[in-house]
């Protein structure tokens, strides 16, 4: 039912794009906390470019779920909160790889951001941090995860992050399956060094 009235409130906002408040209203209330939720967990970490960031995104909320819907396809058949959760992602990703303060961020810095709490800050070094990263990844049963990190964030001759494009090639799998293992080793190394402090 949710996914038909989403499906209205689309159509209705893409014919009247200069008249659809109340439309846009109602999909930006019902929605805003994917959208909250993506940029939450893309701008989490200490570094001051991410809450400026972050702060910028959460501005711009309601604009980005207005672009979401122009861009919406039903015909794919995929639900709205689904499509909406992805197109947060990748303005988050896109947004950042885009600031002008990140050509001073190194691909492990990019790393350690992701992994930046004050608690963690005060139990392990930045060393040991990344030390335990690298180990976990490199225990793991799928060969692929310790590639995938060593690839991203291994420095390149211009210290950037190496496209996810350049990644998914060299482990022979697609950009969404391997953005997603990389998620989820994520995940669990976040449990990992939780219990470390």
């Amino acid at each position: 039912m949710y996914r038909n009235n989403d499906i209205n409130l689309i159509k209705k906002i893409k014919k009247n794009k200069s008249s659809c408040d109340l439309e846009l209203k109602e999909l930006v209330n019902r929605h805003s906390g994917i959208y909250l939720e993506m940029v939450n967990k893309y701008t989490s970490g200490s570094a001051e470019n991410l809450h400026s960031m972050k702060d910028d995104l959460i501005n711009d909320k309601e604009y980005n779920i207005y672009k979401a819907a122009l861009r919406y396809d039903e015909s794919r058949k995929v639900k709205f909160s689904t499509f909406l959760g992805n197109e947060a992602r990748w303005i988050c990703l896109n947004t950042f790889n885009r600031s002008p303060s990140r050509k001073e961020c190194t691909p492990l810095d990019a790393l350690m951001n992701t992994f930046a709490s004050e608690d963690l800050e005060k139990s392990l070094t930045q060393k040991d941090i990344l030390d335990k990263i690298f180990s976990i990844t490199k225990q793991s049963k799928d060969e692929r995860v310790y590639k995938i990190f060593k690839i991203r964030y291994q420095p390149s001759n211009k210290n950037k992050l190496t496209p996810w494009s350049t990644v998914s090639e060299s482990i022979n799998l697609s950009i969404q399956g391997t953005i997603n293992l990389h998620n989820k080793t994520i995940s669990s190394i976040k449990e990992v060094l939780q219990k470390e402090i």
